[in-house]
């Protein structure tokens, strides 16, 4: 679950997305209750996998748009005109499948970070079913409090994928580490992880693991609390000057008179005192050259 305190403009508004797995919901589409509304699909004719989002209503009007890439990985962005936020729901395949099947689950996913807008907040979450350890090498990647010593095969293809693409792993840099246990009690993973984009690392607040939630499942819930800031883009007050004619340039004899005018009135320019500031002078130049196409070029009509 990502709980986002997000702030725009001079207002703050707490925002929850929670991101499931495998509801083997077959067919795509939303379901609406108790002011929840849950995005999935993924599952084309068998009930299998399924990544899936539940968004408060209160994020209702910042969402742009939720796309599954296959059974595996999906995403759903949240944001406004100028900036957002790319949440990437991923379920990796466990640590004894065939390297063909993590393959191809890392290439797609891959394709699909690099598919987002650049400008975007991007954050990959999931199931990676990958164990990190704790080399010294990989401290500023992926901090210093896995659970695990060493790194399996899905951790190290984990690692990778967030040093390429500029993230980092924000689980493990948090004291709050179990998030799967067997059924005997006896056996804990830390394997589901967040990876967040490097540039906003630093608006991790909190990421933890909580134990008892009542949804019939080995895996722990693990929150994260973000608090970030969405730019909003102000309109200008006030109406558009319209823009200058200059399709009037193409008829030779307007393109003759502008090019006279033009010289003429730098000619005066250039007799006049020099001025020390460049800056004055330069106004100078830019009020002759609009002077001179107001006259002969004129404006174009606007469309009421």
């Amino acid at each position: 679950m990502i709980n986002c305190d997000m702030l725009g403009g001079h207002s703050l508004s707490i925002i929850i997305i929670i991101i499931i797995q495998e509801t083997r919901w077959l067919g795509e589409g939303t379901h609406k209750e108790d002011g929840y509304k849950l995005f999935y699909g993924g599952c084309v004719d068998k009930h299998d996998f399924g990544t899936d989002f539940v968004i408060h209503d209160k994020a209702a009007n910042s969402l742009k748009g939720f796309k599954v890439v296959n059974k595996r990985i999906s995403y759903i962005v949240l944001g406004n005109q100028v900036s957002g936020i790319t949440f990437i729901n991923v379920h990796a395949p466990t640590e004894d499948k065939t390297d063909e099947k993590k393959e191809e689950l890392y290439d797609q996913l891959e394709q699909t970070i690099e598919s987002t807008q650049i400008r975007n907040i991007r954050i990959v979450l999931g199931d990676f079913n990958g164990k990190s350890g704790k080399g010294e090498f990989y401290i500023p990647t992926i901090g210093r409090y896995s659970l695990h010593d060493e790194t399996n095969e899905n951790g190290q293809r984990m690692i990778n994928l967030t040093i390429s693409k500029n993230l980092r792993v924000s689980s493990t840099y948090f004291e709050h580490k179990r998030t799967w246990c067997s059924l005997d009690g006896r056996t804990t993973n830390q394997i589901e992880h967040i990876l967040v984009d490097q540039r906003y690392s630093h608006r991790v607040m909190d990421v933890r693991s909580y134990r008892g939630a009542d949804c019939a499942s080995d895996h722990f819930l693990i929150v994260c609390k973000l608090k970030l800031m969405f730019t909003y883009m102000h309109k200008k007050k006030g109406t558009l000057e319209p823009a200058l004619n200059v399709e009037k340039l193409r008829e030779s004899a307007i393109k003759e008179q502008h090019a006279i005018e033009i010289k003429n009135r730098f000619e005066v320019l250039e007799t006049l005192e020099p001025r020390k500031n460049v800056e004055e002078r330069w106004k100078e130049i830019q009020s002759t050259v609009l002077s001179v196409a107001d006259n002969i070029l004129g404006r174009k009509k606007t469309m009421k």
